[in-house]
């Protein structure tokens, strides 16, 4: 083989693999976005259906009821806590009792991701980095509504904050792999 051979040979061969490796790339962040949002996805469903569960428990003020069903979610492979907060930010309820009396300050890293928006712009959950790993927290409000002024404000359009922190380790892992 001639030099022009050997250079033209070896110009495709990077531009080939060059564009593969774009590709690759492209794909790869794709999946990984796919695979996060189907986690988005199923943190939402489990912190609704956690909220209706606990909303019933609460109308039958059944402390003890509500305390065993945060701490089964938190024992949850993945599920890291499940906390309820009330308007103030003080943990009421936890799957870690340990939390419970401690303030969540609105400015603090983890509330101002989603309080800087419009409480008409904010996403139900957010991607955290911690000490812990990559954590996935899903919000859902727990409206006031008119069952539970026997207990609360009716002037307070909401009684708090239901939290899911949800590991994304294994989900990470994968996206490596």
């Amino acid at each position: 083989m001639d030099r022009l051979s050997i250079r033209l040979a070896a110009g495709i061969t990077i531009l080939v693999v060059g564009l593969l490796a774009v590709g690759l790339s492209a794909l790869s962040a794709h999946h990984s976005s796919r695979i996060i949002e189907e986690r988005k996805r199923a943190a939402e469903l489990q912190n609704r259906l956690l909220e209706v569960m606990l909303r019933h428990q609460m109308l039958v003020k059944d402390k003890e009821l509500i305390a065993a069903s945060l701490a089964e979610v938190g024992a949850q492979p993945d599920v890291r806590r499940a906390m309820i907060l009330d308007h103030k930010g003080v943990v009421r309820a936890s799957s870690d009792p340990r939390r419970i009396g401690e303030t969540i300050p609105r400015d603090s890293e983890t509330c101002v991701a989603c309080h800087r928006e419009d409480p008409d712009q904010r996403e139900r959950w957010v991607l955290l980095d911690s000490a812990e790993g990559a954590t996935l927290r899903s919000v859902q409000p727990i409206e006031n509504r008119p069952e539970c002024h026997e207990c609360h404000e009716p002037t307070e359009r909401m009684n708090g904050m239901l939290i899911l922190d949800v590991s994304l380790d294994g989900v990470m892992a994968q996206i490596r792999r």
